[in-house]
């Protein structure tokens, strides 16, 4: 059993989980508000709320203790509640950076996006998120006609990740400089050295990272 303590109040992680994959919106909007009222940081919510939920509900999906509809509505409910956390995020002072991110052709999760996009736009970044299942010659398109400081992949199943490195050896073969930062689930059970491959790429584990990771860029 998982508790998180806010303040003189323990909140069992598991009870979040069991209510998230029956899509019950009121309870985990209610567990979210409270937890926002002790940690009202972004970036906390999301490390030790958001991402280790879904992570077990990616878990149990796996393992066929739930089904893929109620898979389906965890992803959803999250979803919801990942619109209502933007609502408290806001930065007074732009950065003048711009940063595209996106999920590789293939990938359907796009919560892990939709985070990483709101790390960067509180810390003042312009975000471009294009969502996930984007092939490698749109975000080659895309980069062209935007410009970004950076591109940020994300990348939830191991399976996939040779076709991450095909995306970024053919971002490369056009764009040699642009740096890139890659993360995800999928690098849970290895593989984190891929970015070693390319020239200014950068594996992020975790968002208290990638804060650190955007501080050093915006000094």
């Amino acid at each position: 059993m998982i508790t998180l303590s806010l303040g003189n109040r323990n909140f069992n992680l598991q009870d979040y989980i069991h209510s998230l994959i029956k899509g019950d919106r009121e309870k985990c909007l209610s567990f979210i508000n409270k937890y926002l009222e002790t940690n009202p940081n972004p970036t906390k919510i999301y490390e030790e709320v958001i991402r280790p939920s879904l992570y077990r509900v990616g878990d149990m999906w796996e393992s066929n203790e739930i089904s893929v509809a109620n898979e389906h509505l965890a992803t959803s409910t999250s979803e919801f509640l990942l619109n209502h956390i933007h609502q408290s995020i806001h930065s007074n002072q732009k950065v003048g950076k711009k940063v595209v991110i996106a999920g590789i052709e293939k990938e359907i999760h796009q919560i892990g996006i939709k985070i990483v996009a709101d790390c960067f736009e509180k810390s003042g970044w312009e975000t471009f998120c294009l969502g996930a299942n984007v092939s490698a010659k749109d975000i080659i398109l895309f980069v062209k006609t935007t410009n970004p400081d950076l591109l940020a992949l994300s990348l939830s199943l191991y399976n996939n990740l040779p076709d991450l490195e095909k995306t970024m050896v053919k971002i490369r073969e056009v764009y040699p400089h642009i740096p890139i930062i890659i993360g995800g689930r999928a690098f849970l059970t290895g593989r984190r050295q891929l970015a070693n491959k390319f020239r200014s790429a950068f594996y992020i584990p975790d968002l208290y990272a990638l804060d650190i990771f955007i501080q050093n860029q915006n000094e």
